[in-house]
């Protein structure tokens, strides 16, 4: 039921977020500069055709990306380039392929659970990036972790407006001081935890 009306409301949510899209009420050169190459790109890019157009669940039973998904990750490792990707084990090949496409220079590494990626971020160095795909299972532990992480860190997480939980969790992390540039972009939410940047946060229809 909660996918049902998730699909129903999209439309409303995106005409809502409408008046913020092509960089309406955007002043932040990065900010633009990420609507237009990562949220807003619609070119063709150059790996497109020769990665699978959509995939079913993971054999781990992890969950399906639509193609629309799967671009937009490839282009935000793309636009990001960061050394290191981590994903969650239970993610589908697809994903796997599709980030790595979009960074062919990026190391791969999976998480299994909290206890795993927490001895993983401890090692997190400038520019890397994380995927997260249940805000309520990591929720907590986020709130947590994301304080004590140094540099210039990425976090792109699944569904911050799945369910209330979720998007209460959202609030809190966007709230925290080190989330110094957030988009909710309905279906994922990113966060650039960059202590050079001054803290903004926007909602858009990806």
């Amino acid at each position: 039921m909660k996918n049902v009306c998730a699909i129903v409301l999209a439309p409303i949510h995106g005409l809502l977020r409408f008046r913020q899209r092509k960089g309406f009420g955007v002043q932040s050169p990065f900010a633009q500069s990420f609507l237009q190459d990562v949220v807003y790109e619609h070119h063709s890019y150059y790996a497109y055709q020769s990665l699978p157009s959509a995939y079913a669940d993971s054999p781990q039973g992890g969950a399906s990306y639509s193609p629309k998904q799967l671009r937009f990750l490839f282009r935000l490792a793309n636009f990001c380039q960061p050394p290191v990707i981590w994903l969650p084990a239970e993610s589908a090949e697809a994903l796997q392929l599709w980030v790595k496409a979009g960074c062919q220079s990026a190391g791969l590494r999976t998480y299994r659970d909290e206890a795993e990626l927490q001895v993983l971020l401890s090692t997190f160095q400038s520019k890397e990036m994380v995927i997260v795909e249940h805000l309520q299972r990591y929720g907590d532990f986020l709130l947590e972790m994301l304080p004590k992480l140094d540099g210039d860190v990425v976090v792109a997480i699944r569904g911050v407006n799945r369910c209330n939980s979720d998007g209460k969790f959202w609030q809190r992390l966007v709230a925290m001081p080190q989330s110094t540039v957030s988009f909710d972009l309905l279906t994922y939410g990113i966060l650039f935890l960059n202590p050079r940047f001054s803290k903004q946060h926007y909602k858009l229809y990806l």
